[in-house]
């Protein structure tokens, strides 16, 4: 006979005596699921969601380390001038202070225009913006508009003024550290350089300046208040670099008087860059009588000013071929080589005042980008390229540009050395980041590196 079964406690109404009803277990599945969402909100206020769907992940605690992406997007970077001066009289609490309210004003603008504060680095912050250049743009007019209000300093202390580079690239976010220590990171040459432009805001005065890529990378550069301001080789890189200057945030009368006078400060930059100061200088000093608040026309005319004049090869767009820009994929390679020599013909004959077959020459560089992008396009589609989205926005935003362009000239409403300056800086630019950047990522890509 199988023993009997123990006798139930009895039931004295204490929770542990008795069975839960429906109504107390849905309240301790609610109690659970509230515990869970405010630890997620808790993990997202220290790793940005924005990055975890970059990662492909639906939740933070998926995220392996060494887990990465690598993908084409805008790297914002803002630094505190004089922050070191500043700091040297506060105390480490005061530093602190300081700091938190710093970030505390970037964060919200970043988070809000699409993007998320990666890191604060003291009196700097590095931001990225996985959408279009338009978002870390418009983020960083809005966080100079906020500036004035910034919370972080008493009435008696000094202005807060900033440096701002955005740039756009190819860079890589994952995630760095160990099993029980991960931080959100994003590494890549594309950093760098935001860092480096961000440091030449210094140099020419002016609070906020845009890499050639990130303008580029503007859906309609022309609806901004921007303009040309150099071209150099960046500390650490070989391809040299041209820079522009927003000037959207500047006051509203220097910004109308920019405005007013840049195609005459633009045409003078190209007569620099082309080698010839002695027309770039009457040009700036008609600016400077306009605007005498414009820094940077002032720096052009003190080079222009010098005996010892030179004109170095960074500052002056090349076009030629570099064996530096071979892919390896034959038939690609061979289109490049053709689309430079064409560029290098228009180039020069826009320099030289147009001519009857100027118009010609402009349909068979379209045609010929048109057929080169065709064939690019067929191959990311055969190979299942996972970069094809990216890829053919830059070829859309060329279309658009080398059209506006091809505008300009048949108009007749700029100077020919300003309009063949531009037409050269852009394609040599554009062209030498394209291939060095995108269409180098695609030639690598297994399927295409293999052949069909």
């Amino acid at each position: 006979m199988p023993p009997a079964s123990p006798p139930l406690p009895p039931d004295d109404g204490s929770p542990g005596t008795r069975p839960a009803t429906l109504a107390e277990a849905q309240a301790a599945l609610a109690e659970a699921q509230a515990g869970l969402e405010e630890a997620r909100a808790a993990l997202d206020r220290f790793v940005p969601p924005a990055f975890v769907r970059l990662l492909g992940a639906e939740r933070a605690e998926a995220i392996a380390p060494g887990a990465h992406a690598e993908c084409r997007a805008t790297v914002l970077f803002a630094d505190i001038r004089g922050f070191s001066t500043r700091s040297e009289a506060m105390t480490p609490d005061q530093t602190f202070a300081f700091v938190h309210a710093w970030a505390g004003l970037a964060a919200p603008i970043v988070e809000v225009h699409g993007g998320y504060l990666d890191e604060v680095l003291g009196d700097g912050v590095l931001a990225v913006f996985p959408g279009r250049a338009d978002d870390a743009l418009a983020a960083a007019l809005d966080l100079l508009a906020r500036l004035p209000a910034f919370p972080g300093i008493g009435p008696d202390e000094p202005r807060v003024e900033v440096g701002i580079g955005v740039h756009t690239g190819w860079m890589t976010v994952g995630a760095l550290g160990g099993p029980n220590r991960l931080h959100p990171a994003v590494v890549g040459d594309a950093v760098n350089v935001c860092a480096r432009i961000e440091s030449l805001t210094r140099d020419y005065g002016t609070p906020l300046l845009l890499s050639d890529q990130a303008l580029f990378d503007l859906e309609d550069p022309a609806a901004h208040d921007l303009r040309f301001l150099d071209r150099l080789l960046v500390r650490g890189r070989i391809h040299p670099q041209s820079i522009y200057e927003v000037f959207e945030a500047d006051p509203p009368d220097l910004r109308q008087a920019k405005r007013a006078t840049r195609q005459r400060f633009e045409e003078a930059l190209s007569c620099w860059h082309s080698g010839d100061p002695a027309r770039a200088r009457p040009l700036l000093e008609q600016c400077l009588e306009a605007v005498p608040g414009d820094g940077s026309a002032r720096i052009y005319l003190e080079r222009c000013r010098k005996d010892d004049w030179t004109c170095t090869a960074a500052e002056v767009p090349s076009v030629g071929w570099k064996d530096a820009w071979l892919l390896g994929e034959p038939e690609i390679d061979a289109q490049h080589r053709e689309i430079v020599r064409r560029i290098a013909a228009l180039s020069e004959q826009v320099r030289r005042g147009g001519g009857s077959a100027l118009a010609s020459m402009f349909d068979y560089l379209a045609d010929y980008a048109r057929d080169h992008f065709t064939l690019e396009r067929r191959l990311m589609e055969r190979c299942a390229y996972p970069h094809t989205t990216a890829h053919l926005r830059e070829h859309a935003l060329f279309t658009r540009r080398f059209g506006t362009l091809r505008h300009e000239f048949e108009t007749g409403g700029l100077d020919p050395c300003l309009l063949g300056f531009r037409l050269q800086v852009f394609l040599v630019d554009w062209l030498v980041h394209h291939i060095a950047g995108t269409d180098r990522r695609l030639a690598d890509f297994p399927c295409v590196r293999e052949g069909p």
